[in-house]
């Protein structure tokens, strides 16, 4: 089994406009999506639509919550869930001719109680052949150390944990040593003078640059994909952690798991919605990455540091 776990979920919508949007325009969008979201969730969406077993383990409040429960229930996404009384977030996306802008709110507060809760609950069912993804934001007040809190916990139970998420949070979490970090450029520089514990994998996403993984104590292998369509960027890292996380489910190595959570990623920015994909055109840019992916850039007489 696959537990993604989303402790700050969201309702994402998408509204599509065909002119440049500026602050205090009225807009008519031509397209709107309504998905499932908060970055567990987008990760959960994408194992599940690539085959993998998996499970969304979330906390839920109000209509909102409600609505997410229904939309779980009709993607056929099993939930482990607790609830509380505050509302889900929301979180929109305008997606424009000029650029994408995001709008996040910032969550209902949920107690540690409920959190460690949830985390014993997860401990109790996970097994040894499990993985674990625990992805974004973590609810207003909540510790910082929670994601570490839960590494430790879960990690004598199950195969390897990943984690996507940023700032305090990610500093505290590789105290715990996590299977793997999945930071972007902002997030990585944001923690770089850290230390990454010895068998720590980081997957370091880079937009139009595909990832760059630095494997504990290996050589450093960057894969590019192929030039795509941007329609809608947002969502893209959740789309690569869910294919990277359901290869190695699989039994993949990690350099062919890498390249798996590259295509799917790229396949993702050509849709209007986060974090959706054709498999058919995932499985067509898969075939066009290099096996082994490319030396890092100063082992290619390239110049330049380690991002």
């Amino acid at each position: 089994m696959i537990w993604c776990v989303t402790l700050n979920p969201s309702l994402d919508v998408t509204f599509v406009v065909p002119e440049p949007w500026h602050p205090g325009m009225v807009g008519r969008a031509t397209a709107m999506d309504v998905r499932l979201g908060g970055k567990g969730h987008n990760v959960a969406r994408t194992v599940h639509a690539l085959g993998g077993p998996v499970r969304a383990v979330t906390v839920l409040g109000g209509g909102i919550g409600r609505d997410l429960a229904a939309r779980a229930q009709v993607l056929g996404l099993p939930l482990l869930a607790e609830w509380v009384a505050e509302e889900s977030r929301c979180c929109v996306t305008v997606v424009a001719p000029d650029a994408t802008t995001e709008l996040r709110a910032a969550g209902p507060p949920v107690s540690p109680a409920v959190l460690q809760r949830l985390r014993d609950r997860l401990r109790a069912e996970c097994g040894p052949e499990d993985w674990v993804a625990l992805s974004g934001s973590l609810p207003p007040g909540a510790d910082p150390g929670t994601y570490a809190d839960w590494v430790e916990a879960l990690r004598p139970r199950v195969r390897g944990i990943l984690v996507d998420t940023s700032g305090a949070a990610l500093v505290e979490s590789l105290k715990a040593g996590p299977t793997a970090i999945c930071p972007n450029a902002e997030e990585w520089a944001a923690v770089a003078d850290h230390a990454v514990p010895a068998g720590t994998h980081v997957l370091l996403t880079l937009g139009r640059d595909g990832v760059r993984w630095l494997p504990p104590g290996g050589p450093v292998r960057q894969w590019r994909p192929p030039t795509v369509t941007v329609v809608n960027p947002v969502g893209a890292g959740d789309s690569f952690l869910g294919a990277l996380i359901w290869r190695l489910h699989q039994g993949d190595d990690w350099a062919g798991a890498v390249r798996w959570g590259v295509a799917v990623s790229a396949a993702s920015v050509e849709t209007v919605g986060v974090a959706l994909f054709d498999r058919t055109r995932a499985e067509a840019l898969w075939t066009a990455l290099p096996e082994e992916g490319e030396p890092e850039p100063h082992e290619r007489d390239e110049g330049g540091d380690r991002a």
